[in-house]
């Protein structure tokens, strides 16, 4: 689908920079980008975050 495709694009792009990502992510959302596909496409970006247990 180049809906999906094309909002994955501009997400990925505007990830690494200071723009706002609400709206892109809003626009992804609507052209029913799932939850799974719009996490792998931002993991991309930034990688993933595992938080180090202190006991």
């Amino acid at each position: 689908m180049p809906a999906v495709e094309a909002a994955l694009k501009a997400l990925v792009e505007a990830a690494p920079t200071d723009t706002n990502l609400m709206p892109l992510l809003l626009d992804a959302a609507r052209v029913e980008v799932s939850e799974g596909e719009i996490i792998e496409a931002l993991q991309s970006v930034w990688g993933s975050y595992t938080e180090t247990p202190v006991y």
